[in-house]
C-alpha cells in the first residue's frame, strides 16, 4: 500500500459566538482541542469540541453551531482522549452528552446539537466518565460506576456487575452487541443488549479506544504503540506488529487513540505525535503516515470508503511551541492523501 501523506493544520476556533456571559479573563477556546468526529449514517456527522460542527451532507459541508452557554464548550485541558466519550448522537435529530453544568447528570438534544435539555440526575454523587448509547431510550453511563437507562433517561439503576472496573471506552457494534473496555485489562462484554454482560480479563493495558468489525473480530490500540485484534469476540487478544514511532521523551512507543474499520480489510489507526496508520488487508500490514505535527489525534472516522475525518489537538494550554490546539483533516481518497479541512 502506498504510503499515506497526511497534511494538518490549525482550525481557527474564535471566541466570538458563545455566550456574551464569558468572562473576559477566560481563557479562550483557541488553546482546545477537538475531542471526537463521528456519523451515523452516510450523511449525518458532527465534529465535536469547543465548538460543535454538522454535517447533513456528508461532510460536504459544515454547519458551526454555536453554544448558547459558555459551559456547552467540551474544554479537554487534560488531552482530548478523555473526553471523546462525552457525546454520542444515536440519529440525525437525537444525541446525548455528558453534562458540564451538573457533572452527575446527562442532557439530550432532540435537533442534532442546536440546543440541548436541562441537566437529568443520574445518580447522587455519579462522577462522569463517559457516555453510550444505542439508541433514544437505551444507554449508559460509564466510570467506577455504570448506571444504565432504557426510558429515555426518566429512571436509571446501576449495573452491579460492572462496578469498580472504571469502564470508559465504548463500541457497539449493532443494539445486542457491545464491548467497553477500561485502562486495566478489564474489557466487559454483552451479547444481549446489555441484559447480561461477561467480563473478560486480558494482558492488555491502558487501552484508548477499540472498535469491532464483525461480533468475532475486533481491535484495541493504547499506550506504548498497543495494537491488538481479537477473532472471537474479545475473548483473547493478539497484539499485531505496526510502525509505531518511537516517542524517546516518554521513552515508550507512542501512544494510540483510536481505531476505525470501514470495512473488514480497509481501517485507520490515529495517535500522538500526529500518527495516522492505514491497513487495506484487515491489519496485516500497516503504512505510517507522513505528518508535518505533534499534536494527539483523537478520532478518526470515515463515512465511506473515501471520505474520512481526523481531528485532535493538543490540551490546553498548548504544550508544544508551534502546535495548534485545534485539528481537523480530511481525505476524499480512501487516506491516500488527506488535507486540511477549515470552516466557513
Amino acid at each position: 500500500m502506498r504510503a499515506l501523506t497526511v497534511i494538518v493544520a490549525t482550525v481557527g476556533l474564535l471566541l466570538a459566538g458563545y455566550c456574551s456571559s464569558v468572562p473576559k479573563a477566560e481563557i479562550s477556546t483557541d488553546n482546545y482541542p477537538n475531542v471526537s468526529v463521528q456519523f451515523v449514517d452516510g450523511q449525518h456527522g458532527w465534529i465535536i469540541g469547543p465548538r460543535l460542527f454538522r454535517t447533513m451532507d456528508a461532510g460536504r459541508s459544515w454547519q458551526i453551531i454555536k453554544h448558547s452557554r459558555a459551559e456547552d464548550a467540551i474544554k479537554a485541558d487534560d488531552g482530548p482522549e478523555y473526553r471523546k466519550n462525552y457525546v454520542q448522537f444515536v440519529d440525525r435529530d437525537w444525541g446525548w452528552r455528558c453534562s458540564n453544568v451538573d457533572l452527575s447528570a446527562v442532557e439530550y438534544t432532540e435537533n442534532g446539537g442546536l440546543s440541548w435539555s436541562a441537566p437529568i440526575r443520574v445518580a447522587e454523587g455519579f462522577r462522569r466518565g463517559g457516555i453510550v448509547f444505542i439508541n433514544r431510550n437505551h444507554g449508559w453511563v460509564l466510570g467506577s460506576k455504570v448506571f444504565v437507562t432504557t426510558n429515555r433517561g426518566q429512571t436509571w439503576r446501576e449495573e452491579t456487575s460492572l462496578a469498580g472496573l472504571d469502564l470508559r471506552h465504548p463500541y457497539f457494534l449493532d443494539a445486542d452487541h457491545g464491548w467497553i473496555a477500561n485502562e486495566s485489562g478489564v474489557i466487559a462484554r454483552t451479547n444481549d443488549g446489555g441484559q447480561s454482560w461477561k467480563t473478560i480479563t486480558t494482558s492488555m493495558r491502558d487501552v484508548h479506544g477499540i472498535f469491532f468489525v464483525t461480533t468475532t473480530k475486533g481491535w484495541l490500540v493504547g499506550d506504548d504503540g498497543l495494537v491488538a485484534t481479537t477473532v472471537n469476540g474479545g475473548s483473547d487478544w493478539e497484539k499485531s506488529a505496526a510502525p509505531v514511532p518511537y516517542d524517546s521523551r516518554r521513552n515508550m512507543r507512542t501512544t494510540l487513540l483510536d481505531v476505525f474499520f470501514s470495512t473488514p480489510n480497509t481501517g485507520w489507526i490515529a495517535g500522538n505525535d500526529g500518527t495516522v496508520l492505514g491497513t487495506r488487508d484487515g491489519g496485516k500490514t500497516w503504512a505510517k503516515a507522513s505528518t508535518p505535527t505533534q499534536v494527539p489525534l483523537s478520532s478518526i472516522r470515515f463515512v465511506d470508503s473515501l471520505h474520512g475525518w481526523a481531528v485532535g489537538g493538543n490540551a490546553e494550554p498548548a504544550t508544544l511551541e508551534g502546535q495548534p490546539s485545534n485539528v481537523v483533516i480530511e481525505t476524499d481518497d480512501g487516506g491516500s492523501n488527506w488535507r486540511v479541512k477549515t470552516f466557513q
